[in-house]
């Protein structure tokens, strides 16, 4: 009499180690598959990399006669159209704003003048008045004031309790 529950042991036995060895191999191939998608991506943007772009350049290619096409790009007058010499002009004012920063601590009067005076743009009446005074001018972005703007707005946003920026999604998994 044959034993029927011996016989499926030993056929389970054979098979378990049949399919963990293409088990393996599956993921075997898998790997060697990203891995060649990795290489071949990395290896193309690092061939890529150092080609300059004839639109950024200002040089166009040349066409299938080999002459150059007459496009220059005044990068003068791009500039100015980007960050024109009369600035933006925003619809808002400082208000208080620079001697409630000044009284919270967020700027130190005395070494926020000396970083501009070490970089050779000490800072102007206007803007030691909008720090220690204030102002109700519109502010005025422009290439003068971008720099002292940064900072200024930069320990605005320093000293900003809002439940928007400290308990908000910003804050969520942070």
């Amino acid at each position: 009499m044959i034993d029927e529950q011996a016989i499926r042991t030993e056929d389970t036995a054979s098979v378990t180690p049949r399919r963990s060895a293409t088990r393996k191999r599956n993921v075997l191939r898998r790997a060697i598959v990203a891995m060649l998608a990795f290489s071949l991506g990395f290896g193309s943007g690092y061939l890529v990399w150092g080609r300059r772009q004839p639109a950024a350049t200002g040089a166009q290619p040349a066409d299938s006669a080999g002459a150059k096409p007459s496009v220059e790009i005044d990068l003068a007058a791009l500039s100015r159209q980007v960050n024109p010499p009369e600035g933006f002009s925003v619809p808002a004012t400082f208000g208080d704003l620079g001697p409630r920063l000044l009284a919270a601590g967020a700027i130190d009067l005395e070494r926020f003048k000396q970083v501009y005076e070490q970089a050779g743009q000490p800072l102007t009446e206007a803007q030691l008045a909008i720090l220690t005074q204030g102002s109700g001018e519109s502010i005025v972005i422009n290439g003068e004031n971008a720099d002292f703007l940064l900072n200024f707005f930069w320990a605005a946003g320093l000293t900003n309790q809002n439940r928007i920026l400290t308990e908000g999604q910003m804050m969520q998994g942070g």
